[in-house]
């Protein structure tokens, strides 16, 4: 469903290009072809999907970034269904356990259910998923005119102060008793004082009800929606600048200096990658919060099957006073010759990732084998009778990310949610859809927050715009997200 750029096949013009095929590119692109555009997504990658796609090492397959994903509410749901013409169901998985605490000594085990979360954190789940809701307070300042989403910004900070207050600080006050909310601080990557309650709730309600299986074929499918509406998605097909006149777009160049012709660009690829493409002073204010955080990563795989090696439910979460946060994750495969393993993701936060960019390769190799060796120990450390099953024992460090994911220094969530970003005025109205320049959109989580379900809505709101949807769309629902729901009520996929 997608074809490698080869640079001498026919050159047409488009109705609108993509740049990068993570979800909310491909999203977009679909979103976009499904309503009549002509639509042409550029990846430089060798295959699409971002963040979705996965790799193999000796016949067992890792995910690069796609570890967990919680339950979608309705209209992400919707929106998925519309992508993907009801072809991928988001199947919940039968596990109760979606996660486990570790913190110097303690064990917390989260069940899926919001009584089983209550119990855990001590905090009414009602009162997390309203203070989540806000976030979509900021959909509304992002793509209404720049005076009512300004009056709606005084509104909303009259209404909710609170939304000031950090996610420990706000949780601390609702909660009967402490509780281990900090430990899923991994999920957004920001400093307990500095992420914002309503990030933190949106974040933690992502999961309350459990987790769901991704369907392995989610990119696949997508990409055929795009193609059977007339567009094309070409991999190995590096964007060198988007084509500027007088501040408005008019397509773009790739390496190896083809162009395409389009009215309209949309760039999934995050704010500073987009800035190194465009040459105008237009876009530099956009630039103005900093990368997220980054990742090392070590990828283990083990013969057998979670029962077989006595592997827990759920992910890990391991803290300790003398380590970063670690991830664990465990992906159970059955191939079709019979042979069963079971992948298992060690990820944890790195600080400073510029200092791998500036190494020498033995140095690289010396600093990247240590680490690696380091988190495949803390494995072992809780879960010793695997390590005889070992098959694959392979490691990412945030140079990895870039290389692959083509992620700004790495970085695993684009922009940080740092307070700034929700708080600022400026930087709120910045990262929106349509940017300064004539013609070129943004879309991805650097538009809301990061997160999956972030990407996919933020697909969305930039289709909206793309497609010139008005004010006056919302309130006799005929917008698109209202488009969306009949198209899932026509087909029967609600």
């Amino acid at each position: 469903m997608y074809t490698k750029w080869r640079g001498k096949m026919k050159k047409t013009n488009w109705d609108a290009i993509v740049i990068g095929s993570g979800l909310s590119g491909l999203a977009t692109a679909a979103t976009l072809s499904i309503r009549g555009m002509k639509v042409l997504v550029l990846e430089s990658h060798d295959r699409p999907g971002g963040c979705l796609h996965t790799f193999s090492e000796q016949k067992v397959e890792f995910s690069t970034g796609n570890h967990y994903v919680g339950v979608f509410d309705k209209d992400m749901t919707t929106a998925w269904n519309f992508i993907t013409n009801g072809k991928c169901h988001l199947v919940p998985k039968k596990e109760e356990i979606v996660e486990t605490f570790y913190e110097n000594g303690k064990k917390h085990i989260l069940r899926k259910g919001k009584h089983n979360w209550q119990r855990v954190m001590h905090v009414d789940p009602n009162k997390v998923e309203r203070m989540a809701d806000r976030m979509k307070w900021f959909v509304f300042f992002k793509v209404l005119p720049s005076f009512i989403a300004y009056f709606l910004w005084i509104v909303f900070w009259t209404i909710y102060p609170d939304t000031i207050k950090t996610y420990d600080e706000w949780m601390t006050e609702n909660a009967s008793s402490p509780g281990p909310w900090l430990m899923q601080e991994g999920d957004h990557g920001v400093k307990k004082e500095d992420c914002l309650a309503m990030v933190g709730a949106a974040v933690t309600r992502h999961y309350m009800n459990g987790v769901v299986e991704f369907p392995k074929d989610a990119v696949r499918q997508i990409c055929k929606t795009i193609k059977n509406q007339g567009g094309q998605v070409y991999v190995c097909a590096k964007v060198k600048r988007i084509i500027l006149s007088n501040d408005i777009v008019g397509g773009v160049q790739l390496e190896d200096d083809t162009i395409f012709l389009a009215p309209r660009v949309i760039s999934s690829v995050g704010v500073h990658n987009t800035s190194f493409l465009v040459n105008s002073p237009l876009f530099t204010k956009c630039t103005l919060v900093r990368p997220s955080v980054s990742h090392f990563s070590v990828f283990i795989g083990l013969n057998g099957t979670k029962k077989s090696l006595n592997l827990p439910e759920g992910n890990l979460w391991i803290r300790n006073s003398g380590f970063s946060d670690i991830f664990i994750s465990f992906d159970e495969q059955i191939k079709s010759s019979g042979d069963k393993y079971v992948a298992v993701h060690v990820l944890s936060p790195y600080p400073k990732p510029g200092a791998w960019f500036k190494m020498n390769s033995s140095d690289y190799d010396c600093k990247k084998k240590s680490h690696a060796q380091i988190l495949r120990n803390v494995f072992y450390n809780y879960f010793p009778n695997t390590e005889k099953s070992e098959r694959v024992f392979v490691s990412g460090t945030p140079t990895t990310s870039k290389y692959y994911l083509n992620s700004f220094r790495g970085c695993s969530y684009g922009l940080e949610c740092s307070s700034e970003r929700f708080t600022n005025w400026k930087i709120v109205r910045e990262l929106r859809p349509e940017t300064r320049i004539l013609g070129l959109f943004l879309t991805g989580q650097d538009i809301l927050m990061m997160g999956i379900c972030s990407a996919l809505a933020s697909a969305v709101i930039t289709s909206r715009q793309v497609l010139g949807y008005s004010i006056w769309n919302a309130i006799s629902g005929s917008d698109i997200i209202d488009e969306m729901r009949r198209f899932n009520k026509k087909y029967g996929f609600e």
